[in-house]
Protein backbone atom coordinates (compact mmCIF):
# COMPACT_ATOMS: atom_id res chain seq x y z
CA UNK A 1 0.00 0.00 0.00
CA UNK A 2 1.21 3.48 -0.79
CA UNK A 3 0.29 6.51 1.32
CA UNK A 4 0.70 10.07 0.05
CA UNK A 5 -0.61 13.58 0.49
CA UNK A 6 -2.31 15.78 -2.11
CA UNK A 7 -0.05 18.69 -1.14
CA UNK A 8 -2.67 21.15 0.09
CA UNK A 9 -1.59 20.37 3.66
CA UNK A 10 1.87 19.15 4.69
CA UNK A 11 2.26 15.96 6.72
CA UNK A 12 5.48 16.06 8.74
CA UNK A 13 7.44 13.00 9.80
CA UNK A 14 9.00 14.70 12.84
CA UNK A 15 6.97 16.20 15.69
CA UNK A 16 6.39 19.96 15.45
CA UNK A 17 6.82 22.47 18.28
CA UNK A 18 3.14 22.75 19.26
CA UNK A 19 2.07 19.18 18.58
CA UNK A 20 -0.19 18.36 21.48
CA UNK A 21 -3.16 16.27 20.36
CA UNK A 22 -2.68 12.64 19.36
CA UNK A 23 -5.11 11.38 16.71
CA UNK A 24 -5.58 7.69 15.91
CA UNK A 25 -7.59 6.36 12.96
CA UNK A 26 -8.10 2.63 12.38
CA UNK A 27 -9.41 1.77 8.93
CA UNK A 28 -9.82 -1.24 6.67
CA UNK A 29 -9.04 -1.41 2.96
CA UNK A 30 -10.65 -4.02 0.74
CA UNK A 31 -8.56 -6.11 -1.63
CA UNK A 32 -9.69 -8.88 -3.94
CA UNK A 33 -8.16 -11.98 -5.58
CA UNK A 34 -5.48 -12.58 -2.93
CA UNK A 35 -4.52 -8.91 -2.86
CA UNK A 36 -3.91 -8.55 -6.60
CA UNK A 37 -6.76 -6.07 -7.11
CA UNK A 38 -6.45 -3.12 -6.96
CA UNK A 39 -2.98 -3.42 -8.44
CA UNK A 40 -1.54 -0.24 -6.96
CA UNK A 41 -3.57 0.92 -3.96
CA UNK A 42 -3.08 4.60 -3.31
CA UNK A 43 -4.19 6.38 -0.13
CA UNK A 44 -4.43 10.13 0.25
CA UNK A 45 -3.68 10.90 3.90
CA UNK A 46 -5.89 13.99 3.82
CA UNK A 47 -8.86 11.91 2.72
CA UNK A 48 -8.11 9.35 5.44
CA UNK A 49 -7.95 11.99 8.21
CA UNK A 50 -10.93 14.11 7.11
CA UNK A 51 -13.36 14.71 9.95
CA UNK A 52 -10.81 13.94 12.66
CA UNK A 53 -10.06 17.57 13.57
CA UNK A 54 -6.49 17.44 12.28
CA UNK A 55 -4.55 20.68 11.85
CA UNK A 56 -0.88 20.70 10.79
CA UNK A 57 -0.37 16.95 11.22
CA UNK A 58 3.06 15.75 12.27
CA UNK A 59 4.83 12.63 13.53
CA UNK A 60 2.79 10.46 11.18
CA UNK A 61 3.02 6.72 11.83
CA UNK A 62 1.24 4.10 9.70
CA UNK A 63 0.98 0.45 10.75
CA UNK A 64 -0.46 -2.21 8.48
CA UNK A 65 -1.76 -5.41 10.06
CA UNK A 66 -4.05 -8.35 9.53
CA UNK A 67 -6.65 -8.79 12.26
CA UNK A 68 -8.29 -12.10 13.07
CA UNK A 69 -11.40 -11.08 11.12
CA UNK A 70 -9.25 -10.09 8.11
CA UNK A 71 -7.68 -13.55 8.03
CA UNK A 72 -11.02 -15.25 8.62
CA UNK A 73 -12.69 -13.42 5.71
CA UNK A 74 -9.74 -14.27 3.46
CA UNK A 75 -9.91 -17.98 4.32
CA UNK A 76 -13.72 -18.23 4.12
CA UNK A 77 -13.86 -16.55 0.69
CA UNK A 78 -10.81 -18.52 -0.54
CA UNK A 79 -8.96 -15.28 -1.18
CA UNK A 80 -11.63 -13.57 -3.26
CA UNK A 81 -11.96 -10.93 -0.53
CA UNK A 82 -8.85 -9.89 1.43
CA UNK A 83 -9.33 -6.98 3.85
CA UNK A 84 -6.29 -5.26 5.37
CA UNK A 85 -6.44 -3.17 8.55
CA UNK A 86 -4.19 -0.15 8.98
CA UNK A 87 -3.72 2.33 11.79
CA UNK A 88 -2.71 5.96 11.27
CA UNK A 89 -1.34 7.72 14.34
CA UNK A 90 -0.35 11.39 14.19
CA UNK A 91 0.00 14.52 16.26
CA UNK A 92 -2.07 17.62 15.56
CA UNK A 93 -1.26 21.19 16.62
CA UNK A 94 -4.83 22.16 17.46
CA UNK A 95 -8.40 21.19 16.79
CA UNK A 96 -10.33 22.78 13.96
CA UNK A 97 -13.06 25.04 15.23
Amino acid sequence: MEFNSSGSEAFYVAAQAKSEKQVVAIKTKDFYFWGMSPEKPDFNLQDETNGLGVYNPSYVNIEQSYSFSDILYTVITLGLYCPVTYKITLLSNEELK
